[in-house]
């Protein structure tokens, strides 16, 4: 195996590996003496080459990537060694800050890898976990943790320790950065456990710093400290600056949480030095200078803090854009700048609510655009018909109305948006307790043809026995009050709400689809396919499927004279898909969404987000998404 197929995806953790002067030099080496070699080598230099400066220069990085790549005409995600090359671009893009290209080019890396059929589970482990933390940090909860766990899952077929170890640190930090610190501690202590077992410095220093991270967010400060400082030495032993800052700033941060002042000057000092000795632009880099304008803040240095917030403005990519704005307005409120202090705390708050931001800022710009055009005209205008003096004058007038009406029309379109969201709230709200309406009166009528119609027909039954009629007679009138019990029987099973405490959807469908078969006669071909835990669908979605599976296909039965109907459920990336398809007669007079059946089923279908739509051709097929 090459070498550079342990290097690839430092996105992980996410930390660089590092190489040595003497590495690098060798690899040079080798480029020159294989100039006229197969594509295969010289790939595998480039890699080599561009993993190794990833911790020190990112623009010979991304030249050796380009080195690498043109040796192919055209993008070729059969070949694995195009698969490196790419993983290390996208490892690139992460470093500079561009999340989203970073994540467009992981996930083709990550479907190609799949279609392959020589397996390489410990590559589709690091790239599942390297998507897992991009998602993160877009904030994708939902696509983070899909990955994650895609990635335990080759990790432990590739049996890889410091794979497992790069999983589990993904997870904590996942859970530490939505404040669940016990269960980030108890990952954290895995993902320790493993990086020991590897053997592996950078995945032994991430583990701890996430443990040291969760148990001073929960008042262990000496054993977070304690833990920090110990990384530190550790990364001094083998020469690593990239490593000792990268504990620096957690270390600043305990301290700061423990309310030690003075034991944050010495590091202070050693993180300047440390900071002049890793690549510019860095994350790690990027991180001790907004750690570092934090305590600044603290400190009542607010010129200072400011100083390093704006001379640095990648920082609010590694903190994000509404703690960067906040520390600012704490600064500017410090300095007597309410001004800006308020301007920073409204780019905060709008920015927690990104489609209003959107919205807002769309329309404040062409509005801006607007007035400007306007203001110069009334600019000209004003000085060809007044006298000098009253040019200023008149100018300021016009500014201020144009700013007054702009923030008038701005805060008219929010109200407007605010009230929208709140109509559609309202409206979801009259769904939800509609439903339940309709649920507690299939309970009360279930209950009562089980209590009170199933047991009269049963004492029937046997006040028939015991009379002088003919047996024949008594024979068919029992069994005639005997069918009507079965089927009122029948009718209150499904009229009762379906119970997902011990079975899951996939269990309870298959199970009324068979019910329906042997009930009605007509045959229900159920299959399904889902490439996640059938326990895992929430149990309100999955009740409401239930419902609609129940009510689609008793109008189909009752409705479309058929003998047969196919149901196929499926569940891929998240969405689930439902089809019905059936030959038979579509009588729109019963079936078209004017029927209280089919509205019943959008209005369960709003509630969990799905859709449904019909299509009439050689057959008839329903189609629910969720």
């Amino acid at each position: 195996m090459s070498k550079f197929l342990k290097l690839f995806s430092s996105v992980v953790f996410p930390v660089f590996l590092f190489a040595s002067n003497n590495e690098i030099d060798s690899l040079k080496s080798e480029l020159y003496r294989s100039v006229d070699s197969e594509k295969v080598k010289l790939c595998d230099i480039y890699q080599n080459l561009a993993v190794c400066y990833e911790t020190i220069n990112l623009d010979s990085t991304f030249f050796y990537l380009n080195k690498g790549l043109s040796l192919y005409d055209n993008p070729d995600y059969t070949d694995r060694a195009y698969l490196y090359l790419k993983n290390t671009e996208a490892n690139y893009y992460y470093s500079i800050g561009d999340f989203e290209k970073s994540r467009s080019e992981y996930l083709k890396i990550f479907l190609s890898s799949l279609e392959m059929g020589e397996k390489d589970y410990d590559f589709d482990a690091n790239v599942a976990a390297s998507l897992g933390v991009v998602y993160r940090k877009l904030g994708k909860q939902d696509s983070s943790i899909y990955y994650y766990n895609k990635a335990a899952d080759y990790g432990k077929q590739s049996g890889d320790y410091e794979t497992l170890s790069s999983i589990y640190y993904n997870i904590g930090a996942m859970y530490f950065g939505n404040s669940r610190f016990d269960e980030a501690i108890g990952n954290a202590n895995y993902s320790v456990e493993y990086a020991d077992k590897s053997g592996i410095l950078v995945r032994q220093i991430y583990a701890r710093i996430l443990l040291s991270g969760s148990y001073a967010r929960i008042g262990k400060y000496a054993e977070s400290v304690e833990i920090l400082k110990q990384n530190i030495a550790n990364a001094l032993t083998h020469d690593s600056p990239l490593m000792a800052m990268s504990s620096i700033s957690p270390l600043i941060s305990s301290y700061q949480l423990w309310n030690k002042k003075d034991s944050i000057l010495p590091y202070l000092k050693q993180g300047d030095e440390l900071f002049l000795k890793i690549p510019e632009g860095h994350p790690t880099a990027l991180e001790y200078m907004a750690v570092k304008s934090s305590v600044y803040n603290w400190f009542g240095k607010y010129s200072e803090s400011n100083e390093i917030l704006i001379g640095n403005p990648k920082i609010a990519s590694q903190i994000g854009d509404v703690k960067y704005n906040i520390l600012l307005a704490k600064n500017y409120a410090g300095l007597d700048n309410y001004i800006r202090a308020y301007s920073n705390l409204r780019n905060a708050y709008e920015l927690n609510d990104s489609i209003s931001n959107k919205k807002i800022g769309k329309d404040m710009s062409e509005l801006y655009a607007k007035y400007n055009i306007n203001a110069k005209e009334l600019e000209i205008s004003r000085l060809e018909r007044d006298k000098a003096e009253q040019k200023a004058y008149h100018l300021r007038v016009i500014l201020y109305l144009g700013v007054i009406v702009v923030l008038l029309v701005a805060v008219v379109l929010f109200l407007q948006y605010k009230r929208r969201i709140q109509k559609k709230e309202t409206e979801l709200l009259s769904v939800r307790k509609y439903i339940e309406g309709l649920e507690n009166e299939r309970k009360r009528l279930a209950k009562e043809l089980h209590d009170g119609v199933c047991n009269d027909l049963y004492g029937a039954i046997l006040q028939i026995k015991r009379s002088d009629v003919t047996e024949i007679s008594k024979d068919k009138a029992v069994k005639i009050i005997d069918d009507i019990r079965n089927n009122a029987r029948t009718i209150s099973h499904e009229l009762m709400p379906p119970s997902f405490k011990f079975s899951d959807l996939n269990e309870m469908l298959r199970s009324y689809f068979g019910k329906i078969t042997e009930q009605s006669g007509v045959d229900v071909d159920f299959s399904s396919y889902a490439d996640i835990d059938w326990v895992s669908i929430p149990h309100e979605v999955s009740y409401e499927v239930y419902r609609v599976c129940q009510e689609l296909i008793s109008n189909i039965i009752k409705h479309c004279n058929v003998n047969k109907v196919v149901v196929v459920l499926i569940i891929e990336y998240d969405v689930m898909t439902i089809r019905f398809s059936y030959n038979g007669v579509w009588d729109r007079s019963k079936n078209d969404k004017t029927g209280i059946g089919l509205l019943t089923i959008e209005d369960r279908l709003k509630v969990i987000g799905g859709t449904i739509s019909i299509t009439i051709d050689d057959e008839i097929n329903i189609e629910v998404v969720i």
